[in-house]
C-alpha cells in the first residue's frame, strides 16, 4: 500500500517529535478528525516504518554534520591542555574531557575504616638519649 500525502506528512510530524494529535493537525487532518486519524495512523505499520526512516535520515544528517566537529573539539581540547598560558582549572577541565572522551571514568571514592596500632620505637627514651641519637646521625 502506498502512503497518502496526509499519511506521509503525519509521519513527518511524528519524526519531528510532535505528539500524535499535533502531527495529525500538522499533516492537514481536520480538527474534528485529527485525534481519531492519529490513533488509526499509529496502528499503521507502514506509516510507522516511514516515520522511522525519516528519523534515521535525520540522525544520519546530524552525524555527518557533527562528525567533523567532534575531531575539531578534541583537537581544541588538547591545545588547551598543552597551553602553558591556560589557567590550571582550564587545563584540568580539558584533561577530564579528554579522559571522558577516551572512556575513562573518574575514580570512585573509597572509604576505609581500620584499627591501626602504632608503636613508637623511641618511646621510653629520655630527652638526652634522643639528643644523642640525633647527634650520632
Amino acid at each position: 500500500m502506498t502512503l497518502t500525502k496526509l499519511q506521509k506528512k503525519f509521519a513527518e510530524g511524528i519524526a519531528l517529535g510532535m505528539k500524535q494529535g499535533q502531527a495529525a493537525r500538522y499533516a492537514g487532518y481536520s480538527e474534528k478528525s485529527a485525534d481519531t486519524q492519529a490513533y488509526n495512523n499509529m496502528k499503521n505499520v507502514e506509516i510507522l516504518a516511514f516515520a522511522d526512516e525519516l528519523i534515521e535520515a535525520q540522525k544520519s544528517i546530524l552525524k555527518r554534520r557533527f562528525s567533523g566537529l567532534a575531531s575539531v573539539a578534541v583537537d581544541k581540547t588538547i591545545d588547551i591542555l598543552q597551553d602553558v598560558d591556560a589557567s590550571p582549572q582550564a587545563r584540568l577541565n580539558a584533561a577530564k574531557m579528554i579522559l571522558d572522551y577516551a572512556g575513562m571514568e573518574e575514580p570512585k571514592q573509597l572509604n576505609v575504616t581500620a584499627d591501626v596500632n602504632q608503636s613508637n620505637p623511641f618511646e621510653g627514651l629520655t630527652t638526652d638519649e634522643l639528643r644523642k641519637l640525633i647527634d650520632d646521625g
